[in-house]
């Protein structure tokens, strides 16, 4: 739900980067020309109207190359198209969450794994493997964990594999994820006064056009859930909200509302998100509008966020219009910091083998019933193909973003 500026990281982080890089295992499959087209596909300049109109999120991506890694997430899926074209026509297509890294992993006190489907759809499973990848290799380099990446690759994948071949298989629960639970505690308020403190104000059109989607919305969920009465929905607070990362340009609002009694303590804040165009990505496919949004929080989520719905569109409204869907947040809720958190190598290989487990369960849910069992086999084929190729494109990828990283802060202070 939001980002920290790490203003102490800079002055040894690319050190860091760097010295670990050296001891990274290399692929007999790259070449520096390969490398080169990587890097300047992931390539951003602080100079971009956007990031200038931002300029925390503009100088957090000059300070954390792990904030970078979750910005170009559409670029970095492109990329691993690319680096996998020869492959593609024996890759089955799956439920794919889309932006699959350590950072969205979520513990609530109702839940707890992969969150924040903005970039669901569907389509081959190394795309969510490579990008999960890269994540648990950046992370062992800036916690100076080099020796530690290899264990926590494979039994990433090993959590996978596991779940192909028996889809009711549950991993333990990670110990890191009872010590956060165990600290959550029962006062909202809290909760409520950060959400009050983060509402920006609306242009009087922008306003206009939110409350008249969030009008449609509740027509569609009061229609859904007869027990649901009007005033649940009656508005105490909204505004425009400016978190988060990867979805940092996206148009997001925030509204808190009455919920199921007149008590303050007992409102429920929705967010209202727009939908993200993934047309750009040539190798994945998308069910229309916000639908493919919900379908990966059915599908592969285990995080529960109560009252989603799409916004129906309005009377008479362009195809090109912007689509919003709409959920609530959880009160308790921790989002896995690579670099912050105080877990141990032995931890993280608890949750990435749950990440691995989710993954292989909600990759092949519902999506070929009744034929599942297939898809399975056929999956797992494909991670025999693979072999230690998604591996090695992990840390190619995870080196690309570095040097894009490292281009970005150069700029950035010049």
């Amino acid at each position: 739900m939001g980002w920290c500026v790490r203003r102490w990281l800079v002055p040894f982080v690319a050190v860091i980067l760097a010295g670990c890089a050296d001891t990274t295992e290399r692929s007999s499959e790259r070449s520096p020309v390969r490398d080169r087209v990587v890097a300047v596909g992931l390539q951003r300049s602080p100079d971009e109207p956007a990031l200038l109109a931002h300029p925390e999120l503009r100088a957090a991506l000059a300070r954390d190359p792990y904030a970078y890694f979750r910005f170009v997430n559409l670029a970095f899926a492109r990329e691993v198209c690319a680096r996998f074209a020869d492959l593609m026509p024996l890759l089955p297509t799956v439920n794919l969450h889309g932006d699959a890294h350590l950072g969205q992993y979520a513990i609530t006190d109702v839940g707890y794994g992969l969150s924040d489907f903005d970039d669901a759809c569907s389509g081959p499973a190394v795309l969510d493997l490579v990008r999960m990848g890269a994540s648990i290799e950046l992370a062992c380099r800036l916690r100076s964990w080099p020796g530690e990446s290899e264990r926590l690759l494979r039994r990433f994948l090993q959590g996978y594999r596991l779940a192909l071949v028996d889809p009711r298989a549950q991993a333990p629960q990670p110990r890191f994820v009872q010590e956060v639970m165990a600290g959550f505690g029962r006062d909202r308020r809290p909760f409520l006064e950060w959400t009050q403190s983060i509402l920006e104000p609306m242009e009087p059109e922008e306003e206009r056009e939110i409350l008249e989607g969030f009008d449609r919305y509740r027509d569609l969920v009061l229609a859904r859930d007869p027990t649901l009465s009007p005033p649940f929905f009656d508005l105490r607070a909204f505004g425009r909200i400016r978190i988060g990362v990867g979805s940092a340009l996206d148009r997001k609002y925030l509204l808190r509302v009455q919920g199921p009694s007149a008590d303050e303590a007992d409102d429920v804040v929705l967010e209202i998100r727009q939908v993200r165009d993934l047309g750009s990505i040539p190798c994945v496919q998308t069910a229309p509008g916000a639908f493919r949004i919900m379908l990966g929080y059915s599908r592969i989520g285990d995080v529960p966020f109560d009252f989603m719905a799409p916004i129906p569109p309005a009377p008479g409204q362009s195809p090109q219009a912007a689509q919003f869907w709409v959920h609530s947040w959880q009160a308790h809720y921790h989002e896995l910091d690579v670099i912050e958190d105080g877990f141990s190598p032995d931890d993280l290989a608890e949750i990435v083998y749950d990440i691995g487990v989710k993954l292989g369960e909600g990759h092949t849910a519902e999506i070929a019933d009744p034929h599942r069992f297939a898809l399975q086999r056929i999956e797992l084929d494909a991670c025999n193909r693979l072999g230690d190729r998604w591996i090695e494109a992990s840390r190619a990828m995870a080196d690309a973003v570095v040097r894009a990283w490292e281009n970005y802060a150069r700029r950035w202070e010049d």
